[in-house]
């Protein structure tokens, strides 16, 4: 009905090497037809991207800001505040108020002109995906992979009983061993075969006890059982807690091809590959009712695609072609234990690993890695140092293409992947929730010519959407990120907001994709029956906000006035912001703040680990046109830095918030043209 499965989720991500380009290029011809999960039979909403006419006419600030209508409406200005202004017509700066929402309702309570900046759009954005995708896996995903490891193991019970060769039936007992684990994590009165309750007793221990690396009852090999510890929104509810141990299990768990010895890899073909070939044999022939295993594992792998970004490692199908071409179609399972077969098989698996830049290791389920990552997977290796700047830079940011940081190989690699991403089409960009969004990102980060209003006109304008891509590509990755919904004192304006001034930072192509990017969301989620009705209430107030948006800038870069019922919505702000976060509440549980003050890890490379850390909160005040006249208008801004520490001694959430209490920390020095900071920061 909805898929053609794939083995990564986009060609462009794969890892460069020795001898790799002919062997990509031959498995891209062989499996072009399953490079990514494509839908069939819903096909993706028509986009076609808005002309965009841009008639502003230009104007010039005065160092006095003699022909601003308001030069007081923030208070004293700074000399340094007021050259900003007068050279580039905006500037960012440390903001007192903790959060967008606050911003744009003190600005409304103040009679302050607003600014509604793209940066609310990332930040309400991420709001909303985070909060559909701990819906979809609370009370969709966790359904459905509790129904398909339960077939997994009848399957694997069957083969367990059928086969007599003793190294394969040992293999299917701890394949069965390997199910019933996962199947007690997600159901602690699951079934547990007799012949291995004594491993899975054990490994049980093991997860209970999160206490590191070890080496467990199923495998010969060290586990992090420290990594089964909920983080974020896993601890939300039972079944999310249920649902990450489980998940965590089948991918933190790899199934080797050839055996390893007191840490060291040898060539001799391991008994994991023996239970990586039971497993895909138990999900394609054992369909012990009409919907098979494979058919349960195609549609929550797609689903697991879209939602956390390609696999990485080999999967079921990977094996299933290798199986076929080595031991045939219907092959005896008896005969799995040849030598001769099984080291021919073990070969292949490397070279397709290779092929596909995964590590060549089988995995039932996961992990996957996110678009962004693997981006920076692939430009890791050249000696420079990776740093996010250069993923923006692939998307199209002239400040982030800094020369002098990088080697030829870095810059050849930059120019191959932006070769690439140009003409990769829509289904592949959309094949993930990441991919999609970088997809928006894109026009954000363009350089904005002429008919643009003067503020975003010039590099300084160019740095500023790169901190804002920084920002919210950290925000992606905060784990349990849910934005909280500050508390509003007095009066609220859903009636009749405040007669203030406000002007939409008009990136029109932005908004339009980000608008249909929540609707193409709303429309997967519902095909795969991950969609809750609250996700589907917040996607489409999402999508209503960023048509909004879309509508103002293209009316404010043709120079027309806005009309009285969009200002009465702009004007409210602050509270349709507010309103939309106060839906993805969930029952029982406070807000987790994400920002400011979160840290995540974006990247992981021998002895350094890259780091990006939220905060503090920022305000954007730019001189921008109103109704004829000159207005400063204050909107809010997201900020980060990117950090590289020791991999051992990584930056963690408790540092970072004690960095940032002690004042506003130094940025990197592209920040210099519109970032002032206070006198006191280091």
């Amino acid at each position: 009905m909805f898929l053609s499965l794939a083995g990564s989720g986009l060609y462009i991500w794969y890892q460069e090497g020795p001898g790799k380009e002919r062997a990509i290029a031959a498995h891209m011809k062989q499996e072009a037809t399953r490079s990514i999960p494509v839908v069939e039979e819903q096909s993706l909403p028509p986009w076609e991207e808005p002309q965009v006419l841009a008639r502003v006419p230009a104007y010039r600030v005065a160092p006095d800001l003699g022909n601003v209508a308001n030069p007081e409406a923030l208070g004293r200005l700074t000399a340094d505040e007021r050259q900003r202004l007068a050279a580039h017509g905006f500037l960012v700066r440390p903001s007192a108020l903790p959060d967008p929402v606050s911003l744009y309702r003190d600005n409304a309570a103040r009679g302050i002109p607003s600014l509604i900046t793209a940066d609310t759009l990332c930040y309400l954005y991420r709001a909303v995906q985070a909060h559909a995708v701990a819906q979809a896996e609370g009370q969709r995903l966790y359904l459905q992979l509790q129904s398909l490891t339960v077939r997994m193991l009848e399957g694997s019970r069957s083969i367990y009983r059928q086969v007599e060769n003793p190294r394969v039936k040992e293999a299917a007992r701890r394949n069965m061993a390997y199910f019933a684990v996962a199947a007690r994590l997600l159901d602690e009165r699951a079934e547990v075969p007799v012949e291995v309750q004594d491993l899975v007793g054990r490994e049980l221990d093991l997860i209970r006890a999160a206490a590191g690396p070890a080496t467990g009852a199923i495998f010969p090999y060290e586990v992090d059982y420290g990594a089964f510890v909920p983080q974020g929104h896993y601890t939300w509810t039972p079944e999310l807690e249920r649902y990450y141990r489980a998940v965590t299990w089948y991918g933190s768990v790899p199934l080797y091809p050839t055996r390893r010895e007191a840490g060291e890899v040898t060539a001799e073909p391991s008994d994991q590959l023996i239970q990586a070939i039971l497993f895909t044999e138990a999900l394609f022939r054992w369909s012990l009712g009409r919907i098979g295993p494979i058919e349960k594992w195609d549609r929550l792998y797609t689903s697991m695609s879209f939602l956390y970004g390609q696999d990485d490692a080999l999967h079921p199908r990977d094996a299933l072609r290798l199986i076929e071409e080595i031991f045939g179609r219907r092959p005896d399972l008896n005969e799995l234990a040849d030598p001769g077969k099984l080291g021919t098989f073990g070969a292949r698996a490397g070279e397709l690993a290779a092929a596909k830049g995964v590590p060549p290791v089988f995995k039932f389920v996961g992990p996957f890695l996110s678009v962004d990552r693997a981006v920076l997977n692939r430009l890791a290796g050249d000696g420079a140092a990776v740093r996010a700047q250069d993923l923006l830079a692939v998307l199209g940011s002239g400040p982030a293409q800094v020369p002098e940081a990088r080697t030829p190989d870095r810059a050849t690699r930059l120019e191959r992947l932006r070769e690439e991403l140009a003409a990769m089409p829509l289904e592949r960009w959309h094949a993930s929730m990441a991919g999609g969004f970088l997809w928006a990102l894109q026009p954000l980060l363009a350089p904005k010519g002429a008919g643009f209003p003067s503020f975003m006109e010039g590099p300084a304008w160019e740095g500023r959407n790169l901190l804002t891509g920084l920002s919210t590509l950290a925000l992606l990755h905060v784990e349990g990120w849910k934005a909280t919904t500050p508390r509003q004192e007095g009066a609220t304006w859903h009636v009749q907001p405040p007669a203030v001034l406000v002007y939409v930072e008009p990136e029109l192509t932005f908004y339009a994709r980000m608008a249909w990017l929540a609707r193409y969301t709303r429309d997967f989620l519902d095909s795969r029956d991950l969609l809750t009705g609250m996700a589907a209430q917040s996607l489409r107030h999402f999508e209503q906000l960023a048509t909004l948006l879309r509508k103002a800038s293209a009316q404010e870069l043709a120079n027309a006035p806005l009309n009285g019922d969009q200002k009465q919505r702009l004007a409210a702000w602050g509270e349709s912001m507010a309103e939309i976060l106060a839906n993805l509440e969930v029952t029982g549980r406070e807000g987790l703040p994400g920002y400011p003050g979160a840290v995540v890890t974006l990247y992981r490379g021998g002895e350094r680990v890259l780091q990006a850390a939220l905060g503090p909160p920022l305000e954007i005040v730019a001189v921008v046109p109103l109704e004829g006249r000159l207005y400063l208008a204050r909107g809010a801004a997201l900020g980060c830095r990117e950090v590289s520490r020791p991999a051992d001694a990584p930056l963690t959430d408790r540092q970072w918030l004690a960095t940032l209490a002690q004042g506003v920390p130094a940025f990197p020095a592209w920040t210099g043209d519109f970032l002032v900071l206070p006198p006191a920061a280091d």
